[in-house]
């Protein structure tokens, strides 16, 4: 009532709020078959606010949990990706999984619940428990005060950590001396792509997080590389994402030991501070095309990235040997 300057409440908002209840107004069958999406609403409203559902509310949920189904991917993309960008993602993917809500929309994340992991290396659970930790640790800044990146984290990040173990189940063996997942990284970075492309994701976002999972376990084998090696990974565009979901994968492992993350930090650091100092790329986009008659597109960009690496690496030096390059590796080709 703006006249009298208070608030008409008229549903009992107000004092849900105070009791961190999370209650549909009325009859809450009804307003699920209204809209079916606030099945999804209300589990992120309660994990990202930290309240209870009322009774009601909750085995009206349950009860009618499937028609989930019937909403359009797009609709549900946007409720999962408000909750992975909340403080508390972890909270609200283990309310999807007991409502039975992640079985209608990420049966692979579902089967990780119970899949063993080796005792010896895996303190903290199964390969659910350890995802959940790992998605979580990305919100929590006092664990690492100057992180990598520096901005908070992105979509593709958290969509990254959360799947990066996708693979597990399906690599899943045992034998007398411990559990295995061969390749697991390279089967989970697959169906990641088809998770995210049922929801409806956006290619770049599609293509960063297969990027991430693809190659999440080869950060540490960084240390033993060449220097020429190690260059070509530091300049990736992801690799400062990379590193932070290697950091995010060792938080979600109990005992905790972040000696190689600390190691694998300085060490870029140090070493992309001397290659932001190296002189500015020997040729353009529109030089190559020039010179090979090419269209724009990843195959320019590609022969640039090549040459990028070579002028680090001492093989081309000049501008000339930059066109002589272009012009050999579009012959071979």
């Amino acid at each position: 009532d703006p006249q009298e300057d208070r608030i008409m409440d008229y549903v009992g908002g107000q004092k849900d709020m105070k009791e961190k209840l999370v209650r549909f107004i009325g009859d809450p069958e009804e307003r699920i078959k209204e809209d079916h999406l606030r099945i999804l609403r209300a589990i992120r409203f309660k994990n990202t606010y930290n309240m209870q559902f009322h009774p009601d509310t909750y085995q009206a949920i349950k009860k009618h949990v499937g028609l989930i189904k019937n909403i359009s991917k797009e609709r549900v993309r946007d409720e999962l990706n408000k909750m992975i960008m909340s403080q508390t993602p972890g909270q609200a993917f283990e309310e999807l999984f007991e409502i039975g809500a992640l079985d209608l929309i990420i049966p692979e994340l579902g089967k990780l619940k119970g899949l063993a992991q080796p005792l010896q290396y895996h303190s903290e659970g199964d390969v659910w428990d350890h995802s959940i930790l790992a998605l979580d640790s990305l919100t929590q800044e006092e664990v690492d005060p100057n992180p990598l990146p520096e901005n908070p984290p992105t979509i593709a990040l958290k969509w990254g950590t959360l799947l990066h173990d996708i693979g597990k189940f399906d690599t899943f063996s045992e034998d007398e001396e411990r559990i295995r997942y061969d390749h697991h990284a390279e089967v989970g970075s697959e169906i990641a792509t088809k998770i995210l492309k049922q929801l409806k994701f956006p290619k770049k976002t599609i293509d960063r997080v297969f990027w991430l999972i693809r190659h999440h376990m080869m950060v540490v084998p960084l240390f033993q590389m060449p220097d020429k090696r190690k260059k070509h990974w530091f300049l990736e565009p992801g690799f400062e994402e990379l590193l932070e979901l290697y950091r995010a994968d060792a938080m979600g492992i109990k005992p905790l030991d972040l000696s190689a993350y600390e190691g694998l930090k300085k060490l870029y650091r140090h070493e992309i501070a001397k290659l932001k100092l190296m002189p500015k790329q020997l040729i353009t986009g529109d030089e190559v095309m020039k010179l090979t008659a090419l269209k724009p597109g990843k195959e320019v960009g590609e022969i640039l990235k090549q040459i990028r690496q070579k002028q680090i690496e001492g093989d081309i030096k000049t501008k000339k040997d930059a066109k002589q390059f272009v012009k050999k590796t579009v012959v071979e080709k």
